[in-house]
Order: structure tokens, then sequence, then C-alpha cells
């Protein structure tokens, strides 16, 4: 198992060169969405890791419009020059541009949102040939399992840091500040001591608690996790990275999970375990439009005074019927299918599932209102003896 850490200042680099940590990250000011180092002082922060037998890493991960990659341009040109192991990117757009122009460096994609499936990251991999993918927090230990024996290609995990909720090209919190620096504010009292950054690319907000997995090292090991990443970004003490390395290397779990209990800041498992954010979703839905027990035959989609009620059809419905809608704000309004006609008035017997036809007019009907077969009551009903 290897480890990599973001690195910024020559105080840091002392801590750092005392542990088994030999893979670092750096950051430049342009590229880096949460700020980094000027030009001038990332070549010489560069130049004393190789010279200590670091592998170091760039890493781009600004999200950038065209404008802004064209005032980029001159920066990437000079960092090309210097001797990184890789360049760490998240676009597309920009890992595109690092695959095309040849470089000694290897390339790693950040594919931590908007890529939550082994299709996905499949697809990254086939296109680019990463010599490294760092996966979202997002994806359970099964789900990393799969990726890592179908893909073939490494896999790297946030080990311990900061989860961002929500990130914005938008100055939230201040205005007028150093583009050159990257500053904490004191964050809003509804924000409940989420840590939130602003930098010159925007704001960044962070769950209160840190991610941790250290604990769970064997398990990320057995489903084929090969690098682990350490983010202290938002921590004032790096010296910390010392006990971190201690106890990351430490056989015994017990240990490692003393270590957790003794961290200075809340601490979550994500993910790992299971991603069970679906199951909110039905929690999440309109109350009123679940509550009939049945299942809807179909979804209104327009209501007009004159020429009636559009719905579309999930189950056949025909001619005759007796219907009720639910609406959103939960008022039961009964409807007929006397006369049922499409959607230039000629009449039909029968429509088919995904078809659409109209209704005759209804008082209180509303758009997303869900229909469903004979009353309300009717349905209550059936559904209770179904059960």
């Amino acid at each position: 198992m290897k480890y990599c850490t973001y690195l910024r200042t020559q105080a840091q680099l002392e801590y750092l060169a005392n542990t088994n940590i030999r893979e670092v990250i750096v950051e430049h000011s342009l590229l880096s969405q949460l700020g980094g180092l000027p030009t001038h002082d990332l070549i010489d922060l560069t130049r004393q890791l190789k010279q200590q037998e670091f592998s170091v890493f760039l890493q781009w991960d600004r999200l950038m419009t065209e404008p802004e990659f064209q005032e980029c341009l001159p920066v990437l040109k000079t960092l090309y020059s210097l001797p990184f192991d890789a360049i760490r990117v998240q676009d597309t757009g920009a890992a595109e541009w690092v695959r095309t122009h040849k470089t000694d460096a290897a390339l790693h994609l950040i594919a931590e949102s908007g890529y939550h499936n082994l299709a996905s990251l499949g697809q990254l991999a086939k296109h680019f040939h990463p010599q490294r993918i760092a996966v979202s927090q997002e994806l359970s230990s099964t789900q990393i399992q799969e990726c890592a024996s179908k893909m073939r290609v490494p896999l790297e995990v946030l080990g311990l840091g900061p989860l961002l909720l929500y990130q914005t090209p938008r100055k939230l919190l201040s205005s007028g500040h150093s583009k050159t620096t990257t500053q904490s504010l004191r964050n809003p009292e509804h924000l409940q001591n989420n840590p939130v950054i602003e930098s010159q690319h925007g704001t960044f907000l962070f769950d209160r608690r840190d991610l941790f997995l250290l604990d769970r090292l064997d398990q990320l090991k057995a489903v084929g996790v090969s690098n682990i990443r350490i983010d202290l970004r938002l921590k004032r003490d790096f010296s910390i990275i010392e006990n971190i390395d201690v106890a990351a290397h430490d056989p015994d779990l017990s240990k490692r999970k003393q270590f957790k209990k003794s961290w200075p800041q809340p601490t979550t498992h994500g993910f790992f375990r299971a991603n069970r954010t679906n199951r909110a979703f039905r929690h999440l839905n309109n109350p009123h439009l679940r509550s009939a027990g049945s299942q809807s035959v179909g979804t209104v989609l327009e209501t007009n005074r004159t020429s009636g009620i559009v719905i579309l059809v999930h189950e056949f419905l025909r001619e005759g019927e007796f219907l009720s809608c639910v609406t959103p704000q939960g008022q039961t309004v009964p409807l007929t299918t006397t006369p049922l006609v499409d959607l230039e008035q000629a009449p039909l017997r029968i429509v088919f599932p995904g078809g659409l036809c109209r209704l005759p007019p209804a008082k209180h009907v509303t758009p997303q209102a869900q229909v469903f077969r004979g009353t309300l009551e009717m349905n209550l009903v059936n559904s209770t003896a179904e059960g």
C-alpha cells in the first residue's frame, strides 16, 4: 500500500521527511481549485522534493472555462519542464491536453465527482490509459472491488481527510481578498462548524466530519485499493502526519482504532461499507402522491378549462372507466373517461401504456396529479386486502 499527501511549505517537508510517505502532491495557485503556490515557490519545492527522492505529482483539479485555460497555458508550459512523476487532472479536457502534449509524467485521473460506476470509470480508463485513478468517496467497498478487478488500473481512495459537500465558482463569504492565497473564513452560524474555504477560484463547503478509513486498511487492500491519500490541507498542525504514518503502518488494528478515537474532529467511514442513499428517495417524494395505495394508471401533464386534462398513461385505459386523481396538494378529485379523446380531440376506445389522451375538464386538478382507477377509498381497500 502506497501513501500520498499534499505539501505546500518547507516546514511541512521537514515533518514529512520523518515518515514512510514518499509520494507528494503539489499545487499551483492557478491549477488547483483550493489554491496553491506561485510558480517560483512551486519550482523550488519540487526541486527539494526530488533531491530527497520523493515522487512528486502536480495537481490540476480546477475546472476551467476556455479563457481561463488560455490564461494558464504559459504556466503549464513552464511547469512541463519540471520532473514531475505524474500530473493529476479532474477535467477530461485537461486530461486530453496532457495526453496529447507528450511528457515523461504519468497521468493520474481524479474521478471523484461524476463517476460512480464501473461503466463510466471503464470508459475513462479505456480512453486515457491512466497510471492511477482516484475514485469517488461515494463508492462502497463492493463497487471498488468490482472496479479494481475488472479495470486493472491502480485505484486511489481518500483514507483520511475532509469530505467536499458543495462548491461554486462564486465568492460567497467575502469579496476582494488576495488572489494568491487560500483563506479559511469564519463560518456562518447555520453551517454548524462545517469548514468553509474560499479561494481565488470559488467557495468550498466541507462536512464537519473527516473521512477516516485508516482502521479499514486491511479491507481496502482486500478489495484492490493500492494507494491511500492523506489530506491535511484544512489542518493547521501538519506535524500530525508523523502520528498518522505510525498508525497507518501499525499492524495492530486496536491501535489504529484508538488513534481514530483521538482524532481532533468527528469522523465517518462515508459510504465505504455501503451506499444506501437510494433508500431515502421514497421519503423525498410528495407524501400525497404515495397515499393512494394503488398503482397509478397515469400522470396529469396539463390541464385546461376548455380542452380538458392531458394524461400520460402508465396502464391500459378504456373509455367509460371511473377514475380518481390525487393532486400534489393532497386533494382527491373524481374523473371520468367519457369521452376519451386523443390530443386532436379524436375519439378513443383504449389508450396503451406510454400514450397520451385527454379527459374531460375537472376543477382543482393540477399537473403531476396521479390518476387511479375507481375512487381513493376503493384503492385503499384493495391495497389492504392484497397486503
